[in-house]
């Protein structure tokens, strides 16, 4: 038997993988559930068609693009009257038709009328198939993309799974709580189990908190054990059990267990390339002393018990590849093309462990940096996080613009409300949102640039517990700085770190053709995929949506932007980027703060198209604090003493 504690040097990443197996131990639970609960929505669904119809008929010969008009919003790409659509539409065979039995259009009705907000993913299901599988049918409230090929519950994701309780209305009432889909506040334990297994899947460090370790285990037994249907559930209550194992670490793993879960946890690191190396390596050959394991003692005795088990699990994970027409393998072209500098690849001279760079801190330059974090807040507007703020000058706050637009404009009319700036404040504290915290509110905003994306707000209660102001650079970088660092408001209002952020030369030619070469042949992918919600924003501001695509990589080399390649997401826009000017000295400045991603279409695509484009061809962008010195010293220069001082 293996076990997974002690399998680290690092606790927090021993935590990750055991929520990483608790995951699929919660999955386990909820599959048959599902699947059951799949079967009565089906037949559900037939009994109130058949009811309407003088005999009970099934068809099988429609496509669901016959029962579909064209152009379907999200699905079609065409784009105009006289022209052609190529993807659902795309053959004779597949043209908008009434069912000829008048079965499969009532279908399609009864699946929008069970679907929350009535947006079926029907590019994941095939009306040919609904009257003999009911999981089919069940796909139609999976996510967009990504669960063609899959047929049970057990070859879908977790995530695909969490999505159909929350979606379908069958589920309403197979639950003792209100099903709220993450607008709803507090959310309901679906929507927390889903958040869950995005964070763990989507973690850039591979770290869990021993909170949060409890917490996962909290959520998912809850779920596990409600009363309404799972409490009486055997698949349930027996993952129940492992969970509770897991947990107080008495739960046996057998060594080829281990071996699929490391091997599905390396699969994952290998894509995060330098952000997890040392935890790459140590699943390396920890997963050595497994697989040894397996083949001197249980080797052929696994073989015949648990085949089956196994075809089982490599079923389930080719469940989640996605088809050969998906983003992913149309992007595919272009990833690999340009290699990281920090990507890793063992060797028989520097092993598994053996870094290709060195990037070690002394105790002091540590302590540096760890003093420049308490001068970082969240901005919020009651306790939904807005932006990352930090400390300059006197009494002053500098963010992105746009993060106070959100402030003044959060329905995004067009019309800013100053009064509204009243509402938000900023909180120093990790983390940011508890009842001890001390609140910052805002007097004004004492300058702003829409262009540079910049503002500066006056503090309203400055007092002694203010922390110090951080130091802003004045001048050009040196051409021989090649990294930066970004301190800034992470995911659960935590302050993140991250540390030797690579800058990007804008001027270099190779990227430049690189990013031609892309945008030329995947443009049209970017326009089929772009996200629901983006489309109907623009629509409502009655813009094209597809004019983010227009803009492509535009302002790509504006020499007031400093590019870099990091991992902060939505709420770290403020954040400032540090540079360590003088390692000798110990001399670190502020010398751009974070402000936006490029390209912006990027963030307007759905998931699986986001997730699929190449990661060094998308860039974070922060504006130079040079030029903000330049444009302070030209229209407010009292203002630009202060905060350059």
């Amino acid at each position: 038997m293996a076990s997974l504690e002690g399998m680290f040097t690092d606790r927090e990443i021993t935590n990750w993988l055991k929520a990483w197996l608790a995951m699929d131990i919660f999955k386990s639970g909820v599959e048959d559930f599902v699947e059951k609960e799949a079967k009565r929505l089906h037949t559900c669904i037939y009994q109130t068609v058949w009811s309407s119809l003088d005999a009970p008929v099934a068809c099988i010969g429609c496509h669901t693009a016959n029962l579909l008009k064209c152009p379907t919003p999200g699905i079609c790409n065409r784009r105009g009257v006289h022209s052609i659509c190529r993807s659902m539409h795309n053959t004779a065979s597949k043209q908008p038709r009434p069912c000829p039995l008048h079965v499969c259009n009532k279908v399609l009705e009864e699946i929008v009328k069970s679907h929350k907000y009535s947006r079926p993913s029907w590019k994941n299901t095939n009306a040919n198939l609904w009257a003999r599988n009911p999981w089919e049918i069940a796909k139609a409230y999976l996510p967009p993309d990504g669960y063609i090929g899959t047929s049970s519950s057990q070859d879908t994701d977790l995530n695909g799974i969490l999505c159909l309780m929350m979606y379908c209305t069958h589920f309403d009432s197979k639950f003792s709580f209100i099903i709220s889909t993450g607008k709803n506040d507090p959310p309901c334990l679906l929507t927390k189990a889903r958040e869950i297994g995005r964070n763990i899947r989507h973690s850039t460090h591979c770290q869990v908190t021993d909170s949060e370790l409890q917490n996962i285990f909290i959520v998912l037994s809850s779920l596990l054990t409600d009363p309404t249907c799972l409490a009486q559930d055997v698949s349930a209550q027996k993952a129940v059990r492992k969970l509770a194992q897991l947990q107080t670490k008495t739960i046996a793993i057998r060594a080829d267990e281990m071996v699929q879960l490391l091997e599905s946890a390396q699969e994952f690191l290998k894509q995060l390339q330098n952000k997890a190396l040392n935890s790459f390596g140590e699943i390396s050959l920890y997963m050595e002393n497994c697989v040894n394991d397996v083949k001197e003692h249980t080797h052929k005795r696994l073989l015949e018990d648990h085949g089956e088990q196994s075809q089982k699990c490599k079923k389930a994970r080719g469940g989640e590849k996605h088809s050969p027409k998906s983003p992913e393998s149309m992007f595919k072209s272009c990833a690999g093309i340009s290699k990281s500098t920090h990507a890793f690849n063992p060797t028989p001279i520097f092993g598994h462990l053996k870094k290709p760079f060195f990037d070690a801190m002394t105790q002091e330059m540590m302590g540096i940096y760890y003093e420049t974090m308490k001068s970082v807040g969240a901005i919020l507007v009651g306790q939904t996080t807005i932006g990352t703020g930090f400390r300059v000058g006197s009494k002053y706050i500098m963010t992105a613009w746009h993060v106070v637009q959100q402030i003044l404009d959060p329905m995004d009319t067009g019309t800013s409300d100053l009064d509204k700036l009243q509402n938000a404040y900023i909180s120093f504290s990790d983390p940011a949102i508890s009842n001890s915290v001390l609140k910052y509110k805002f007097k004004q905003i004492e300058f702003f640039d829409e262009k540079f994306d910049f503002a500066v707000l006056e503090i309203l209660n400055p007092d002694q517990q203010l922390p110090e102001k951080l130091c802003l650079w004045e001048k050009e970088l040196p051409q021989s700085l090649e990294h930066v660092s970004i301190s800034g408001v992470g995911k659960c209002n935590r302050k993140v770190f991250e540390y030797r952020c690579p800058i990007v030369d804008q001027h270099d030619q190779n990227l430049r053709s690189e990013i031609d070469i892309f945008f030329q042949k995947h443009c049209n992918v970017v326009i089929d995929n772009l996200d629901e919600k983006h489309i109907k924003k623009m629509r409502k501001k009655k813009i094209d949506p597809k004019a983010v695509v227009d803009q492509g990589y535009k302002g790509f080399d504006d020499k007031f932007k400093l590019l870099t390649h990091c991992s902060m997401g939505q709420g770290a826009s403020g954040s400032p980027m540090i540079a360590c000017l003088d390692p000798a000295a110990g001399t670190v400045k502020t010398v751009a703060m974070l402000t936006h991603g490029i390209p912006e279409f990027s963030f307007c695509m759905n998931d699986l198209a986001t997730n699929s484009m190449p990661n060094h061809l998308r860039f974070e962008a922060g504006l130079r604090t040079n030029f903000i010195f330049e444009k302070l010293s030209l229209e407010k220069l009292t203002l630009a003493e202060d905060l350059f001082s």
